[in-house]
């Protein structure tokens, strides 16, 4: 008995003789459900004839550790195998209001700082991207005076506004009649 999976219920570890002299054995691991009752979970495989488990913390890594007699054939060939416990845990982190820069595909890495007992680890930016596509604008002109008498002076305004994000702010706006610039102007934000 161990603790194989960090859960802190008491696991089985029980040693399974190959079918025949030449076929590997292996170690049937059995978890702990916490109520008396255990769930098939592994069976790695050992030498010939798992005879004997011996369990420990064998790596100092806090769980438990398998170290497994084996008797071979016909008692020759005795070895002895050794099986780390290796647990991987899956984290879900949320970060909410995050601005992402720029739109297009943006490389991201995860970083685990360790703690007393782990070591700290960093992803790496292969194969986790973010892909940010461009905020959508809505462009209104507004022309003052609307109507306008011939030959009278008229005030062209535009209004950009986002689906998202920032408004734009400081880019340039064209004032076209069919394919004549009428005038360009930059954009001055004003937000609420």
């Amino acid at each position: 008995m161990g603790d194989f999976n960090g859960a802190g219920i008491p696991d089985l570890a029980i040693a399974v003789d190959g079918a025949g002299s030449e076929n590997q054995g292996s170690i049937a691991i059995w978890l702990g459900n916490g109520d008396g009752t255990f769930t098939a979970k592994a069976s790695p495989l050992t030498g010939v004839g798992p005879s004997s488990i011996a369990v420990a913390d064998f790596n100092g890594d806090g769980t438990s550790d398998l170290a497994v007699a084996n008797v071979g054939n016909d008692f020759t060939g005795n070895t002895a195998t050794v099986l780390l416990t290796e647990l991987t845990q899956t984290a879900t982190a949320t970060a909410s209001g995050i601005a992402v820069v720029g739109s297009g595909t943006h490389e991201v890495e995860a970083s685990y700082p360790g703690d007393s007992n782990y070591s700290a680890s960093v992803s790496g930016f292969t194969g986790l991207t973010q892909s940010v596509a461009k905020t959508t604008t809505t462009l209104t002109p507004v022309p003052t005076p609307n109507p306008s008498l011939y030959g009278e002076s008229v005030t062209l305004t535009a209004s950009v506004a986002s689906s998202g994000g920032t408004p734009p702010n400081g880019e340039s706006v064209s004032f076209l009649s069919g394919t004549t610039t009428l005038g360009t102007a930059q954009l001055s934000g004003r937000y609420g």
